[in-house]
């Protein structure tokens, strides 16, 4: 996983990671994870990165399991070939330890496991073999088979059911790393056993200065959007590279208004200034933010100044609200 070597050599530099929200974040996902908890993460909030450091620093074998590589595998594989295995740099593993007290930990991931059951099944199967080894896993990377269920044999309906199944009774002696897509199609009934979660979130103050750090430069207005999603900071961090800022907001500011020309012909001015809105917030729920509430509602409420009927004005409401495909359209912008 690059991205680890990447945090050691920030490390080096800035004598912590160049988010410095990393620690408090590395904390919180590892106290969730070691008491079978779930983190919950939409796209580009770090999941995967929170979910392999707590496996590190738990304190016991742990190691990040990814869900799309068991379901696609078949007979005897080792450990390592469907999941996360990595070695640790100095200043990585040093910086950990300083921040729970206890040196990280590795498993033998060349130990072969035998690949059982079918569908979701497996992952219980699979808990009962590292249990022989006094291993807990971390379970990662459901995206795959929340958006393309039938690839593995699945219709949404049965994936939730088999999940509930999953998590039914406890202790279910495993962590997960819940993409937001999956968490936001489970019922009450099941999340109720998926205890404790921890949902990501960054403070904006340290989304902006990782982009200072990263950047090296003066962001401009790049610097004043509400960041709030570090895959978000890296890819402006990599175009600011190559780009003057203004030329970057531009650049998705013309994208916006092609989505809100393709989504509503006849409303794409209202549309646009609303998807322009959601975007300096850098709101990835695709949901009408709450500040400056009285602008975005004032926008709603006053879409009949653009001249639209009100069959129009729903239609907005309905993409901006709740419709897949502009949440998809959004997180492209964002990510």
């Amino acid at each position: 996983m690059r991205v680890l070597s990447d945090v050691a050599r920030e490390i080096e530099l800035y004598g912590e990671p160049a988010n410095p929200g990393l620690g408090r974040a590395v904390i919180e996902a590892c106290r969730t994870l070691s008491v079978d908890g779930a983190i919950v993460g939409f796209r580009g909030m770090g999941k995967t990165l929170l979910a392999n450091l707590s496996a590190l620093a738990m304190g016991k074998p742990a190691v990040i399991v990814n869900v799309a590589k068991l379901l696609a595998a078949e007979g005897e594989v080792e450990l390592g070939e469907i999941s996360s295995c990595h070695e640790v740099d100095k200043p990585l593993a040093k910086w950990l330890e300083g921040l729970v007290g206890r040196a990280a930990q590795r498993v033998d991931c060349n130990i072969v496991v035998k690949v059982e059951e079918r569908g979701l099944r497996r992952l219980k199967a699979l808990v009962k073999r590292l249990k022989e080894f006094h291993i807990m896993p971390i379970f990662d990377g459901f995206e795959d088979a929340v958006l393309r269920p039938e690839k593995y044999g699945y219709t949404a309906p049965r994936l939730l059911e088999d999940f509930f199944d999953l998590i039914d009774i406890p202790p279910t002696q495993f962590g997960l790393a819940l993409p937001a897509e999956l968490w936001l199609k489970l019922d009450l009934q099941t999340k109720s056993r998926i205890a404790p979660t921890h949902v990501i979130r960054w403070k904006v103050e340290h989304m902006r200065q990782f982009l200072h750090r990263l950047c090296q430069c003066n962001p401009g207005p790049i610097g004043q959007l509400e960041l709030k999603n570090p895959t978000a900071v890296v890819n402006f961090a990599e175009e600011l590279k190559q780009h003057t800022p203004e030329k970057v907001v531009e650049k998705r500011l013309e994208e916006l208004r092609h989505i809100a020309q393709e989504v509503a012909p006849r409303g794409a001015d209202a549309l646009f200034e609303i998807l322009k809105e959601l975007w300096w917030q850098q709101n990835i729920y695709a949901d009408l933010p709450r500040r400056p509430g009285k602008r975005v509602s004032f926008l709603v409420r006053g879409m009949g100044g653009y001249g639209l009927s009100s069959d129009m004005i729903e239609r907005i409401r309905a993409y901006v609200y709740g419709r897949e495909e502009l949440r998809h359209l959004i997180y492209e912008l964002l990510l």
